[in-house]
């Protein structure tokens, strides 16, 4: 649903040196998918708050809303927005929330974007919308679980005005999870990032975790080891090989320190007998032939 609006950075008018350069930017805020289950019912009453803000975040320049759907983790907005930015110094903070009419409504996950890098609309080139991951806010409490995705278009509009033009590289979003562009039912089963295809099941003995701000890492619990980057079977292969030979170097390490320490207890125990000399010698002696002539004198008298 388009909209002759323009919301964003109003540039301000001064005589004598013109306008100050800036760019309009095509937002379509297409869909949700899989959202977080709020309500006691298991569904959600989604709606979209989409801001322009600094890059610092220290100022938001302009809100805008989508409308709310009803009772729905799949929400479908198709809205479009115009915004005039500035892409060195704006951003995009899209978050999802699920409405409360009588307590504050609940945050679902975020999306920021930033406007660099972005593509440009041009006369027969087609740019397909992305998918992008939804994550909590930065240091927010872990308790308020996210999940899903949103589903957005996003250009720069070509104008023959004083806009500025974008990179024509549109693919450097590496600070960003984007999903594959698949369609709506194929995207709950394959998920993919800029550096990986999370289709692929993990190696046996890995884990994909979150930490606090959101962000995945994978855990190796036979290495008892952690990593940023997804593991594949390809690269775990070799892994995996030399974990199983240092399990083994372990063993018979342990069974040759074992065997080393048996030896040298013997020896001990046979150098210090040793080391004691004719004196303990003659004393075992003594106690030997005592015991013989007791034992033999109560036979006797058993006998007599």
């Amino acid at each position: 649903m388009a909209s002759d609006q323009i919301y964003g950075y109003l540039p301000p008018v001064e005589d004598g040196f013109g306008e100050e350069p800036t760019s309009k930017l095509r937002l379509r805020v297409i869909n949700g998918h899989q959202l977080a289950k709020k309500d006691i019912f298991g569904a959600s009453d989604p709606y979209v708050r989409v801001d322009l803000s600094t890059i610092n975040g220290d100022e938001t320049v302009d809100s805008v809303l989508t409308k709310t759907k009803k009772k729905t983790l799949n929400p479908v907005w198709d809205e479009e927005f115009i915004f005039r930015v500035k892409p060195a110094e704006h951003k995009l903070v899209l978050q999802v929330f699920d409405e409360n009419r009588l307590t504050r409504d609940d945050f679902l996950g975020m999306v920021e974007l930033t406007l660099i890098n972005l593509p440009k609309e041009q006369e027969g080139r087609v740019i397909p919308p992305k998918k992008y991951i939804l994550r909590p806010r930065s240091g927010y409490s872990a308790r308020s679980r996210v999940r899903g995705h949103l589903e957005i278009y996003h250009a720069y509009i070509r104008d023959g005005g004083s806009d500025v033009s974008s990179a024509e590289d549109p693919t450097d979003e590496r600070d960003w999870e984007v999903l594959s562009n698949y369609t709506t039912e194929s995207a709950s089963q394959s998920f993919a990032s800029p550096a990986d295809t999370q289709s692929v099941p993990l190696p046996p003995g890995w884990e994909e975790r979150q930490d606090a701000n959101g962000r995945t890492y994978y855990v190796n619990h036979l290495a008892r080891t952690t990593q940023w980057e997804r593991p594949t079977f390809s690269n775990t292969s070799n892994s995996v090989e030399v974990q199983e030979q240092r399990v083994l170097d372990q063993a018979a390490d342990f069974e040759r320190r074992f065997h080393i320490s048996a030896d040298d207890e013997t020896n001990s125990r046979r150098d210090s007998l040793a080391s004691a000399g004719p004196v303990c010698i003659n004393f075992v002696f003594l106690v030997t032939s005592n015991l013989y002539l007791l034992v033999k004198l109560v036979l006797v008298r058993l006998l007599a």
